[in-house]
Parts: C-alpha cells; sequence; structure tokens
C-alpha cells in the first residue's frame, strides 16, 4: 500500500509553481512531497539513490553472476535503465570486499598475536626497582632473569623477549668486569645498554655519519624498550646519540621508532583500509590498457572503463566470498588453498569469457590479449602497492 505523503503548490528547491497531480517538479525534479520524513523514508531514499537496490539491481543479480560481459553490451548500446549502474554495482561490490578484506586482516593478526603472546605484561617500574635492589652478582641475575620471565603473575614472554633480555643482562655482566667503578644501584639491564650506546656516541658520530638514517639507528635499544612506558619515541631516539639531524631525518627516525612499537593488528588495519583508494585510482589504468590493446576497435575509453568496472565488481564479490570461506568457516590450510585457487579460477575465466563477448576476436588472440593485460596489470597493482604501504608507513 503506497504511503499517502503531503505535496506542495509550490517546489521548495526551486520555487516552481506546481499541480496537485505533479509527482515530481518539472523544473528541477525534486519529488513533490513534506520533507519532513521520517527516518525509514530517509533511509529508503539513500539505498534508492546511491546503492540501487531496486528492481533493477535484481534484475542486475543474474547476468551479472551468469553472463560475462551481458552487462558492459547492454550498458554501451544504451539500455541504462533497465539494470544497475556499473558504478553502483562497483560501491557495493567493493564495500563487500574491503569490509571483508579488513576485518580477516585484523582477525588474523589478533590470532596471531594471541597465539603467540605478543605483547607480554609486565611492570618495568617495579621490575627495575626489584632490579636495583638485587646484588650484582652471577647467581642473583639469573634468578632476575627467571622471575621475570616465569613468576611475573599474567607475564609470559615469547622465546625471543626472553633471548634479548638473556642478551642485554650478559652485555651487562661483561661491562661489570671491566668496569668496576660502577654502582650496583644504577646497574640495571636497561642502563647497561643506555650506558653502552653513550660510551659510544663519539665513536658513532665519527663514523660515517652521512650514511642514511634508517642504518645508522640502534634498533636493539627500541626492542629492549618497545614496551617501557617510561621513554617516549623522542627520548629513544636521544639516547641514540645520532648528533644533529636534518628535519626529514628525525622525522624518519621516529617513525622508525614508532613503527617498530606499534601493535601489528592497527597497522595491518590502517594499511588496509588505504586499499580502496588505491583500487579506485587502479581501474582507470586498467581501462587504459585496455583502450591501447584494443585501440583498432575504436571504442571510446569510457565503454572500456565500464567494462573494467564490471570486471572488477564480480572479483571483489568472489575474493569477497573465498575470503569468508578461508578465515571464518574452514580455517583449515588445505581448504583455504582449494578456495583460493578456486576463487582465481573463476575469476579469471569470468573475464576472459567477458573479453570474448565485448571486443567479439578470435579466441586466441583474445587469449593473448588477455594474458598480456593480466600480467602488466598485475605489475602494475603490485607497484601500486609498494607505493600504497610506503606512504602509510610515512604517515601512520
Amino acid at each position: 500500500m503506497a504511503t499517502r505523503r503531503k505535496r506542495f503548490n509550490q517546489c521548495p528547491n526551486c520555487n516552481t509553481m506546481l499541480k496537485p497531480s505533479d509527482r515530481y517538479c518539472p523544473s528541477c525534479g525534486q519529488e513533490n512531497h513534506d520533507t519532513n520524513v521520517s527516518f525509514g523514508i530517509l533511509f529508503n531514499e539513500f539505498v534508492s539513490a546511491y546503492l540501487a537496490l531496486d528492481s533493477s539491481f535484481i534484475k542486475t543479480i543474474k547476468p551479472f553472476l551468469l553472463k560475462p560481459g551481458f552487462l558492459t553490451n547492454k550498458f554501451n548500446d544504451g539500455k541504462r535503465k533497465s539494470y544497475a549502474n556499473p558504478v553502483r554495482l562497483y560501491l557495493i561490490a567493493s564495500i563487500f570486499y574491503f569490509f571483508v578484506l579488513s576485518w580477516s586482516g585484523i582477525r588474523i593478526m589478533r590470532d596471531d598475536n594471541q597465539a603467540n603472546n605478543f605483547k607480554p605484561v609486565i611492570n618495568y617500574r617495579s621490575d627495575n626497582d626489584t632490579i636495583q635492589n638485587n646484588t650484582a652478582s652471577e647467581d642473583s641475575l639469573e634468578r632476575e632473569l627467571t622471575r621475570i620471565a616465569l613468576e611475573e603473575e599474567g607475564a609470559l614472554w615469547t622465546k625471543k623477549k626472553r633471548e634479548k633480555l638473556k642478551k642485554t643482562i650478559e652485555e651487562y655482566e661483561n661491562k661489570q668486569k671491566s668496569e668496576h667503578s660502577h654502582t650496583l644501584a644504577t646497574d640495571t639491564p636497561e642502563y647497561a645498554v643506555r650506558s653502552e650506546e653513550k660510551t659510544q656516541s663519539d665513536s658513532t658520530e665519527e663514523s660515517d655519519s652521512t650514511s642514511f638514517i634508517l642504518w645508522r639507528m640502534d634498533y636493539d635499544l627500541v626492542d629492549s624498550l618497545e614496551y617501557d612506558p617510561d621513554y617516549n619515541d623522542k627520548q629513544l631516539l636521544d639516547s641514540m646519540h645520532l648528533g644533529p639531524l636534518k628535519w626529514w631525518e628525525e622525522y624518519l627516525a621516529l617513525q622508525a621508532i614508532r613503527l617498530n612499537r606499534a601493535d601489528n593488528e592497527s597497522f595491518v588495519g590502517y594499511l588496509l583500509q588505504n586499499l580502496p583508494l588505491m583500487m579506485l585510482i587502479a581501474i582507470p589504468v586498467f581501462a587504459l590498457l585496455l583502450k591501447l590493446l584494443y585501440i583498432r576497435s575504436k571504442r571510446l575509453y569510457v565503454q572500456h572503463f565500464i567494462h573494467a568496472l564490471h570486471l572488477h565488481s564480480f572479483a571483489y564479490l568472489i575474493y569477497g566470498i573465498g575470503l569468508l570461506l578461508m578465515v571464518f568457516l574452514w580455517q583449515n590450510e588445505t581448504a583455504d588453498t582449494i578456495t583460493w585457487f578456486l576463487s582465481i579460477t573463476i575469476v579469471g575465466i569470468y573475464c576472459y569469457i567477458s573479453f570474448l563477448r565485448v571486443y567479439r576476436q578470435h579466441w586466441l588472440k583474445t587469449l593473448i590479449k588477455y594474458l598480456t593485460i593480466g600480467l602488466s596489470y598485475s605489475f602494475l597493482v603490485f607497484v601500486f602497492f609498494l607505493l600504497e604501504a610506503l606512504i602509510s608507513l610515512l604517515l601512520y
């Protein structure tokens, strides 16, 4: 049953006089009804305008899934109202795919972190105070290592972290043998690392100070104080005694420290959230490749672009479903491999058939062009991804 709406005598958008029978303004096209609408009507209008979940969208589903190239040919032939707009179709597919991709990536990182106890739960202040109050004998240091690694409540250190702490203590013991004048109150493992860095600062500055800033940094120091809340990124950088730095060198150094101390889950999420923009830039490049390889067909660039939108929309849908199956259903390496192989195969066959039906050339000639575009585009996407990752590293 249709909703009864209040009509206006004058268009509120362009002030054109309207008849009671006018459902739309003849001048601007705005629907003639009261603008004080409910949230339900507002949501329905948004869905209808931007996501095209209407009769044309329902009509689009079957040919989109089962008839490669059909929608592209119909759109290029001028039948644009009968089926969903390619841009809206791409929007729906990309939202689905990148949501699943981000969700899957973050979940995988979270599960990996939990399985490996990525971050030890430990109170650095209390541990430093305890170490400072103990003797510097070898037995007491070994007991302290055991206590921190095994007896601290809630602290489960990974093998990597235990090895780093053991290495730090060994460096401290060697320093004790050569420098008996140091007091036990200041000889903590963290202090030993910072003290050693300080004694080596002169030689560091006198060495090749013109080398790239990232090669001169002490990442062992960053790792040893990775979870210490008493030292911020700037203090860690200053403790390396790298000498005067240009503004961009300091920025890169601080960014490197920030990334080393960052949580993997949050960085992966930040990296993945930039992928939609990267692919939005890559699609016009794909259309340009089509234009160059089919330059004799005298098709307009926009026609190749429509074809590119349809192909990417289908790929997003299949890859998104594959990711859902792999991450949230199978969780088995063999099943994951089979699912991923089937996803790539389905997309590959679909795209090849679409090439045949849209450009109508011999199957062998089409296959050669298809493989050429596939390899070229894969390389370009890889380059785009490297650039996107680099930008994400610089801006994180």
